[in-house]
């Protein structure tokens, strides 16, 4: 069951307050029962964050509160859409926001990720400057979780979907829950590295290219064989991919 705490992860700090209009709501909603109206407002807050939203079920149920598959599914085939590729779903806002809202949003959005580019990198610099005037101790070798010492390697080479939206504190999660399962780092490392040569060679938008959050989901995206069609890394070959793109 997702908590507080993991919703706070997802969910980013500054994005303005979403101004549903409460009768467009109640007309749009109208044919949902109300455990599909509740679903449908918990997505629409998480794309209002983060700009979309997964298209996996599981990932799905974890990010609802543990809402039932089929009420989901309801939603989904009701309210939302698929991208191009059928990775991220999208809920067509414009009638129950208004245009102001969403430019406001977007400048909010590229405001915060230019701050936490900028946060980073004075962060880096002083932790190199204290790092050159102490003595290291165990005590220093210790400070950081050494499952996320482990995920930034992961993070480091993954391809940049800038400038749209890839919550880092999300796919830490989810990277995490993979390690309890039983996943060993080096795997979902190897995974990144043939993604991130597929996504070069292919020349994938950024728009297209996965969210951290659904590559270490539930359905371990990290596994497949990202093989380019002359062998060096590009579309996986697996059924499930192939599956998901022609949505058989």
């Amino acid at each position: 069951m997702v908590t507080s705490s993991t919703l706070a992860a997802v969910m980013a700090p500054n994005v303005p307050p979403l101004p549903i209009h409460p009768k467009s709501w109640v007309a749009w909603t109208d044919e949902l029962t109300f455990e599909e109206q509740g679903v449908c407002l918990r997505l629409l807050l998480l794309q209002w964050s983060e700009g979309s939203i997964p298209n996996d079920l599981e990932l799905l149920r974890e990010l609802t509160g543990g809402a039932r598959i089929s009420v989901i599914t309801s939603v989904i085939t009701a309210k939302f859409s698929a991208d191009e590729r059928g990775g991220q779903l999208r809920l067509d806002t414009d009638h129950l926001v208004s245009p102001e809202w969403r430019e406001r949003l977007n400048r909010t959005i590229e405001d915060q990720e230019a701050r936490s580019e900028r946060s980073s990198a004075a962060a880096n610099a002083r932790w190199r400057m204290a790092q050159n005037s102490i003595q290291p101790t165990l005590e220093n070798l210790l400070g950081e979780d050494h499952r996320l010492i482990e995920f930034k390697k992961c993070w480091g080479i993954y391809p940049s979907r800038a400038p749209h939206g890839n919550p880092r504190k999300s796919a830490f999660g989810v990277y995490c829950h993979r390690l309890k399962a039983g996943v060993d780092h080096q795997t979902m490392y190897d995974g990144t590295m043939r993604y991130r040569r597929y996504t070069e060679i292919m020349g994938t938008e950024s728009r297209y290219i996965l969210q951290g959050v659904t590559f270490y989901g539930p359905h371990e995206r990290f596994l497949e064989e990202w093989a380019t069609p002359t062998g060096k890394g590009g579309p996986p070959t697996s059924a499930s991919h192939k599956a998901r793109v022609t949505g058989a």
